[in-house]
This record gives structure tokens, sequence and C-alpha cells, in this order.
């Protein structure tokens, strides 16, 4: 079970600009591809996914404990914001009393390579998983190795897992490089009505075509958690994913998404 929580409009799809959209004049929520890439992954491999943006549609906790006891999910994912992050807790808190033995991924740059005092002012006693690397690239690794067995859990790029009570942290200093091969955010699932460009209120998708940035910035985290060299995909696999887009869903309007759109590396 894949979702944003009831609550305010954040960004939550974002790594660096988790943005409080109700406060904004001039932005508009963004799709939740993160929580899409995550489903495409998942369904590749066998798993049976539920996805829901609820704070997006204006849903509360009715809503989602109503879907939670339909669906019974064995793990749920969660996709987090640094400024939510209190909220986020317990509302997997108020779930976990309804199932009990659901597994928990929480997802968000927060957990990229978190100091201990972080972790220490965190309730995390619900949570199995913290993933601040790139989700895409591991929700399945994940989920096979928890349900199956398969792989190593260490092996996991950009984790935190329990062991013995204590939080054992994997890599977080590389990054994938074939963009190319990630699946398509699954649209599918997603309420595509719900994202609108914010000047004509017309559906809008986000395209991402590249991560990493060489740049500096000391405000910025995105060579931190995204690497700073730039990762390109490719011309043809972008306009594969406009392509389905547009013919499958009917979206004619596309927000573009990069780290950097000045640089090639």
């Amino acid at each position: 079970m894949l979702l944003y929580p009831p609550g305010r409009l954040y960004q939550r799809g974002e790594d660096r600009s988790q943005g409080n959209v109700e406060d904004s004049t001039a932005t508009s929520i963004r799709a939740c591809n993160d929580l899409g890439y995550a489903a495409s992954t998942l369904k590749a491999v066998g798993y049976e996914v539920f996805l829901r943006d609820y704070q997006t549609e204006r849903l509360g906790m009715d809503d989602l404990v109503a879907d939670f006891r339909a669906f019974s999910p064995h793990m749920l994912f969660i996709s987090i914001t640094n400024a939510t992050i209190f909220r986020d807790i317990e509302v997997v808190a108020i779930l976990k009393e309804v199932l009990p033995s659901t597994a928990v991924i929480l997802k968000g740059a927060l957990f990229f390579d978190p100091e201990d005092g972080l972790l220490d002012q965190l309730d995390l006693r619900d949570m199995d998983y913290l993933l601040g690397g790139e989700s895409d690239f591991v929700s399945a690794k994940l989920v096979d190795a928890h349900f199956k067995n398969k792989g190593r859990l260490k092996d996991i790029k950009g984790i935190l897992y329990r062991e013995d009570g204590a939080w054992q942290r994997t890599e977080f200093s590389s990054w994938e490089s074939d963009l190319d091969s990630l699946p398509f955010p699954d649209r599918s699932l997603m309420n595509n009505t719900l994202y609108t460009r914010p000047d004509t209120g017309e559906m809008q998708a986000t395209i991402a075509t590249s991560r990493g940035c060489a740049a500096p910035c000391i405000y910025c985290l995105t060579p931190i958690i995204s690497g700073r060299k730039v990762r390109l995909r490719s011309p043809e696999n972008i306009f594969m994913e406009i392509r389905e887009t547009y013919e499958k869903y009917g979206i004619r309007d596309f927000f573009f998404k990069s780290d950097t759109f000045t640089i090639r590396a």
C-alpha cells in the first residue's frame, strides 16, 4: 500500500523542494511520481499494489483507515517530508493499531544517511525500514528481501533497517547510472486529475529528465542526495514516456523536472 497520508498539501515527491503548496501563489501540487515508480517496479515482480494520494484528494484519516482495512496490506510505504514527519509517524501508529502485522517503510530525504541524533528524536518503534536513497531503484528489492528473503538487506543502497533492535545503515555514497532502465511511473494507479497546471487547470504530468548536480551550492541538498555526477535519461526514453502519457492518459501538459538543466557531465 503506497500513499501520501492525509494532511496539508506538500510536494512529497520532491527531495529538496518539499514546499507547502497551500502557502504558494504560483505552484500547484505535482504528481506522486515517487509512488508511481515504486508501483511500477513492484508490479513488475508480481506484487499487488494499492496507491492513493490522500492529501491531494482532501481525504481524511477515516478514509485511509477504511481503505487500510479493506486492502489489508502486508506492507505500508509512506512518502514523508521533513515538515510533516511527526504527523506521518502518528498516522502509522493509528494504522498499526488496525493491523499490527503490517511492515512499514518510511521514504524521504530526511532519512538520507541520517545522524543518530536525528533518529533519537523520532518515535520509530512502528517502522521497519527507512528509505532515504533512490526509492525507485530499490523498493522492489527491499520488498523482495523482506517477504522472499531474496538478497541481503545490507546490499540494498540507501536504506536503514532494524537488526537486533538497532538501526543499521547501508551504502549512501553511490547512485545508479542507467535511468533508462526504470519503468515509467504507473499512472494507471494515480488520480491524474489531481495534478494540474496552476495557470490553466489542465492535467499535468511530471517528467524527470536527469538527476545529480555538480554545483557546490551550500544551500542545496541535490549533490548530497543525488550525487555530483549528472545522470541523464536518453531523449528517446523521455519521448516514450511523454507519448505514453499523452496516448494512454490524455495528458497534454508536462512539467519537466531536473536537478539541473544547465550542466552536462
